[in-house]
């Protein structure tokens, strides 16, 4: 479980620090908001694509945004869904995993209590 929080948050920093060093002049905010989003949804259409002299963020075409923010962004994407459905899977059998011997714990370490009432016999 451990590894897939640190891979997950690994490549959260690495699209974050992409986006504020990149020609798409992302704040923090915008950044980190760029890699949840496209790890969990593989959307970037709520990012605005900025080309590379465009002043104060005005918001340009697909086909004027430069290659390397292509390249990047595919790669990130085909990295991030498999990424982020092998650790959500992770964390989901860790949860179940506990859960299920938590309650094995509480049930099987009951005692029995039998009354006479319950009894078909």
């Amino acid at each position: 479980m451990r590894q897939a929080l640190v891979l997950l948050l690994i490549w959260l920093i690495m699209g974050t620090a992409w986006g504020m060093a990149s020609n798409q002049r992302m704040s923090f905010l915008s950044a980190l908001y760029f890699s949840l989003s496209s790890i969990s949804t593989a959307g970037v259409e709520s990012v605005l694509l900025l080309g590379p002299d465009t002043p104060n963020g005005a918001q340009v075409g697909l086909l004027e945004v430069d290659e390397g923010t292509w390249i990047f962004v595919g790669i990130y994407l085909l990295i991030s869904l498999p990424l982020y459905g092998w650790a959500l899977g992770v964390l989901a059998a860790d949860y179940v995993e506990r859960v299920t011997e938590h309650d094995r714990s509480v049930v099987l370490n009951q005692p029995f209590v039998s009354s006479g009432a319950d009894c078909p016999l």
